[in-house]
């Protein structure tokens, strides 16, 4: 139900921001959008504030909206939780703007000025009806020796843009409207607002409904991790998410997989165990701490005791 390979008409593009307490990386992430490359497109930007207590995000663009050169407005979510903001963008963008195109961004990330353009024109030259971003972490100083290499903040990056199996995270995500009206409408799981791994479980059901994915490699974003977000303990409730998300996606859309995912597990487990105490240097032993703590959050998963990860916020 996309468009056509090579087909590029002009679109209309909703620019959809979830925000919580964030808003000096609103701030950034609005200037940085004011940049953009853009061609044969009309844009225009919502951002969707979650926090009704303070609602800082709405507050700036109420400040900002007349003098800014796009077409910008706010809309309050009141149910807490990422879930329901997504959701909230959903609706607004297809319904209310009649977009051809929702491409979500986070407040803690910037876009460089290609990022636009290189989702679109990965999504008409695949066909595929969602794309994703790379995401690069940026660090406030000079991140710990221990985070080298970790997924959990250098996750792998695409070198070309091509159809890939699966996205994982609508960070830095572009959907086309069929997605919307033509599956259903597919929706966000609420479970996950305040536990994270529902952009992973969105996705899975998409695909199991004939949904393709891809991946644009030049569609750039930075994603800052503050100080908070860049300790032991985070990682490690990182992982442990992970993992009990992971899980709860085995369970209502792969059970026929259980047995080895649990036998996995077990393996996994023993090597994470015995990896974090014999290894040598602080980076290996962090690399298989992590893998037993995604296998403790599986297992944490497999008993329904997920931890609530997003209950606080990160950043500013």
């Amino acid at each position: 139900m996309s468009l056509s390979f090579g087909e590029s008409p002009r679109s209309k593009v909703i620019i959809g921001i979830p925000t919580y307490k964030r808003p000096q990386g609103l701030s950034k992430l609005l200037e940085s959008i004011t940049k953009l490359e853009r061609s044969n497109i009309e844009l225009s930007v919502v951002v969707a504030e979650n926090d009704q207590q303070h609602r800082a995000g709405a507050k700036l663009v109420a400040k900002v909206s007349d003098s800014y050169p796009l077409p910008l407005a706010s809309i309050d979510v009141s149910q807490r939780g990422i879930s329901f903001v997504r959701n909230a963008l959903l609706d607004i963008a297809f319904l209310d703007y009649e977009a051809d195109f929702l491409v979500m961004v986070d407040d803690d990330e910037w876009v460089e000025s290609k990022w636009l353009n290189a989702l679109l024109e990965t999504h008409f030259k695949t066909g595929c009806e969602v794309v994703g971003g790379n995401a690069l972490a940026e660090f406030e100083g000079e991140p710990p020796s221990w985070t080298k290499a970790l997924a959990i903040y250098f996750p792998e990056q695409a070198s070309l843009s091509q159809e890939i199996p699966l996205l994982e995270s609508s960070a830095s995500v572009l959907l086309h409207k069929c997605v919307y009206f033509g599956f259903g409408q597919q929706r966000f799981d609420p479970f996950y607002s305040v536990y994270g791994g529902g952009d992973k479980e969105y996705f899975t059901r998409l695909k199991a409904q004939g949904i393709k994915f891809a991946s644009a490699h030049s569609a750039i974003s930075h994603e800052l991790f503050d100080g908070a977000r860049v300790t032991k303990r985070w990682a490690q409730e990182r992982a442990f998410r992970i993992g009990a998300a992971d899980m709860r996606i085995i369970l209502l859309h792969h059970r026929s997989n259980l047995l080895s995912e649990i036998v996995k597990i077990l393996v996994a487990t023993l090597v994470g165990a015995f990896g974090s105490v014999l290894s040598l240097n602080s980076r290996s032993r962090m690399k298989y701490w992590l893998l037993l703590q995604r296998q403790l959050g599986k297992l944490s998963g497999l008993l329904n005791k997920q931890k609530p990860v997003y209950e606080k916020v990160h950043g500013k």
